[in-house]
């Protein structure tokens, strides 16, 4: 237990944890100073989940309730309390919750264990989780990314560890779990349940997931990181964490920085109070599109207030703001190009994918090169998620564009061709695009880093069918991506889209041979398969 509750449990002595089911204790105790004498050197033994001072022992079992902590919880509004339930549970510090509108799914920004109290614990992140109905998500025996704490490597030193005793019998200063998983029935969560990491300490609160109006970025979940409150969480380390809103591509896990001060840290410690973030808790998507940021402001630790019975944190008044972030206008003066791009075949669709300017030292892909996993997702299926986020994270790269919808063949039941903006800059010479070529295993065409017009005249280039190497070519309808069926010549039915992977690198694709269930008569190609027009309009 850390000091810093020494005041609540003053005014409130029964407090404890509660879980969400009965469970079994292990009966570890841990010895801990006893705040509530006179006496700062007398301490007292008190174990898990029962009020301080109370030490448990092997076996114990603690009820569960439904007003339980560590959870999320749900019920119907109209009858509060008798439809109360457990949605999922095991959560050390769950802060905010967020569902994605669209598909249904529910995500929650966690934050990880700290080095304070009587079982400190050296995590190494802070998580967001996605949610599932029932679940238990580890805590306190696991970790922000769901490993067991009695790994060695969260063990902190034993000048910040409690001694512990089981049966009152020294076992010394250990880390060990605190519950019986398997008499508590309890299964280790599943490292499936992490949508995506955060850097331990940066405190993942408050979060949302873009909406559609936000192009390539929707679905993208976007997490206010309050940032670090050390020394008190962590005395172990200095520097800054957090102090950001992060964004978190669900497809792939990454976290990275959308919105940032020059350094991290708090403004104020920067020489620029007020005109940057300070303590970011809260960011929602507003009706008109718009994100909205809510920054807590200005907060200073002071460790004296400890010996006052307080929480060592200082909120400085009227420093608090909400932030408006908004798409960007395309700036104008910056040369603008179209990209016209025609499917010349009658049997091969083109999937959404991606567009890119970029500088001559920069590549999108490259044949004879192994493919990228965002090439391999375009390739195999049609998802240019991957290839959005990797190529604008690509040294040199100026902008990225996606393209948002299928190019149907010629003849087929949409338009075969379709004209896209991009913009590039001064030193920013070269455009690459990738798309799927629909009904080949991972086939696709595109252009690799061919030289942007100088002048006002539009550019053709005539771009052939390539095989990003990553899956075999077997041609089998049950590996062949869904829209092959639907808007190919050759109906197919639904299938799970599962593939026979490959290692080898980008080459001419072979064509359709009809080893499977893809016909040379209706799916093959001459190439070239596409031609794209680049013209300078701006």
């Amino acid at each position: 237990m850390s000091n810093e509750l020494a005041g609540f449990i003053k005014l409130s002595p029964g407090l404890h944890g509660t879980p969400c089911r009965d469970i079994v204790l292990t009966g570890e105790n841990y010895q801990t100073p006893d705040f509530r004498t006179p006496d700062a050197t007398d301490s007292v033994l008190t174990g898990a989940y029962v009020p301080f001072g109370t030490p448990t022992q092997p076996g114990q079992v603690i009820s569960g309730s439904n007003k339980c902590g560590g959870s999320i919880l749900a019920f119907d509004p109209s009858n509060a309390q008798a439809t109360l339930r457990m949605h999922a549970w095991g959560f050390r510090n769950p802060i905010g919750i967020a569902f994605n509108r669209r598909t249904g799914d529910l995500y929650m920004a966690m934050n990880g264990f700290d080095i304070r109290g009587s079982r400190p614990i050296d995590d190494e992140w802070d998580a967001t989780y996605r949610i599932r109905p029932g679940v238990w998500y580890g805590s306190p025996d696991f970790t922000a990314a769901l490993d067991p704490v009695t790994d060695p490597r969260f063990e902190p030193p034993d000048a910040f560890q409690a001694p512990v005793f089981v049966n009152g019998q020294p076992q010394g200063k250990v880390l060990r779990f605190v519950i019986d998983h398997a008499a508590s029935g309890l299964a280790p969560p599943s490292k499936s349940l992490i949508a995506g990491l955060h850097p331990f300490q940066s405190s993942p609160s408050m979060l949302d997931v873009a909406p559609q109006s936000w192009r390539g970025l929707a679905g993208n979940l976007f997490i206010a990181e309050f940032g670090d409150l050390r020394p008190p969480t962590n005395p172990l380390v200095t520097g800054h964490v957090g102090f950001r809103i992060a964004r978190l591509d669900p497809s792939t896990g990454q976290v990275e920085s959308f919105v940032r001060n020059l350094q991290v840290g708090p403004a104020s410690e920067q020489g620029a109070r007020g005109q940057g973030l300070e303590r970011v808790f809260d960011v929602e998507f507003g009706p008109d599109g718009a994100m909205y940021i809510v920054d807590y402001g200005e907060v200073q630790i002071d460790l004296s207030r400890i010996a006052q019975g307080m929480a060592p944190y200082v909120e400085i008044p009227r420093t608090g703001v909400i932030w408006r972030v908004t798409r960007a206008a395309r700036v104008s003066g910056l040369p603008l190009y179209r990209v016209t791009i025609q499917n010349l075949t009658t049997g091969q669709p083109f999937s959404p994918g991606v567009i890119a300017t970029h500088t001559d030292q920069a590549t999108v892909f490259r044949v004879g090169q192994q493919a990228s996993e965002g090439i391999r997702r375009i390739a195999e299926d049609g998802d240019p998620v991957v290839a959005l986020s990797e190529t604008r994270g690509i040294p040199g790269v100026f902008d990225v564009v996606k393209i948002g919808h299928p190019i149907h063949r010629v003849g087929g039941p949409g338009p075969s061709s379709a004209t896209f903006s991009i913009e590039a800059r001064d030193g920013v010479s070269r455009l690459s695009l990738a798309t799927m070529l629909i009904c080949t295993n991972d086939g696709f065409t595109g252009l690799d880093a061919v030289p942007l017009p100088t002048g006002f005249d539009p550019v053709v280039f005539h771009a052939d069918g390539y095989d990003a190497g990553t899956e075999a070519n077997d041609e089998l309808s049950s590996h062949i991506v869904d829209p092959c069926g639907t808007i190919g010549p050759v109906a197919f039915p639904p299938d799970g889209n599962a593939r026979t992977a490959t290692i080898g690198v980008i080459a001419h694709h072979p064509n359709i041979t009809g080893v499977g269930n893809l016909f040379p008569a209706q799916h093959a190609w001459s190439n070239p398969v596409a031609r794209i027009t680049v013209q300078r309009v701006r």
